[in-house]
């Protein structure tokens, strides 16, 4: 009987043993971070945009921006199980993605489990500088009395769960805010002859109409400029919307209807008016 060499295997035996080894700890790590998740079950924390009080805001030649506005947040953990840290949170104001004032440093804040924490920082601006066509956007919304503001929030945060804390996340929220109760802004360029000649124009046509067209006519104006402004975002975007002295979230689209209720409203008003006259 002729000899036969056989074929070790081995090699090839240990190779499946380390693949299977491999493969069985990748699901072992997957199933502990799914039983944690499961457990831990976390959740992203809820801003709120309370209030927006606007005490200063002006356009200076060529192309500055002073601005002095109080705003009121707050922030709440939803988790039942897991901490967070506040290490370091800026709030601000930006028009049309550009920032109007400066960056207010927020305190050092700890969340509990399902904790609200409120901030009411005041955000200035002195000569901050924008870009030309944004200071006469600027200065036309202000002068028809809406004006739509992002209050933004850039930091970071850490998770704690018991001794454990994560690294630094990055933080981003904005909150817009769209504001309705300003007054007159005269333009940077014209002068003061100009503007003692505009209120003397202004003050003999008034004579002639009554308050209450006059009255109309504005807030014609403010709702075609507010829904030029909501139409630039999308329809489904989250906006806080002034009423009276309270804010209240709704999407971009229904308050784009509601100002446009609003302006076919003063049209109808206004209508009536001058067939009356």
């Amino acid at each position: 009987m002729p000899e036969n060499t056989c074929e070790r295997l081995e090699g090839k035996t240990w190779k499946k043993y380390i693949l299977w080894a491999f493969l069985g700890l990748i699901g072992l790590v997957a199933f502990v971070v799914l039983l944690i998740w499961a457990i831990l079950h976390p959740h992203a924390q809820h801003f709120v945009l309370r209030d927006v009080t606007v005490y200063d805001f002006n356009i200076s030649l060529p192309n500055y921006v002073t601005s002095n506005i109080q705003v009121s947040l707050s922030s709440k953990n939803p988790n039942d199980r897991i901490g967070i840290f506040y290490p370091h949170v800026n709030v601000y104001a930006s028009y049309r993605n550009q920032e109007v004032t400066m960056r207010s440093l927020m305190p050092i804040t700890y969340q509990g489990h399902d904790e609200e924490s409120a901030w009411s920082p005041v955000l200035k601006g002195f000569g901050v500088p924008v870009e030309p066509y944004l200071s006469e956007s600027l200065y036309q919304d202000l002068n028809n009395g809406a004006l739509l503001l992002d209050i933004k929030v850039d930091g970071c945060v850490k998770f704690i769960v018991g001794s454990w804390v994560s690294a630094c996340y990055r933080l981003r929220v904005d909150c817009p805010a769209f504001l309705t109760s300003f007054g007159h802004f005269d333009s940077p360029e014209i002068s003061s002859l100009d503007r003692s000649r505009r209120k003397m124009s202004s003050a003999s046509s008034s004579s002639s109409t009554s308050a209450r067209e006059f009255e109309l006519e504005k807030e014609i104006k403010r709702q075609e400029v507010s829904i030029d402004e909501l139409s630039s975002l999308s329809s489904s975007r989250s906006v806080y919307q002034k009423t009276g002295n309270l804010f209240f979230l709704t999407t971009s689209e229904k308050a784009k209807t509601n100002a446009q209720k609003q302006l076919d409203f003063a049209k109808s008003e206004i209508d009536k008016i001058r067939s009356q006259a």
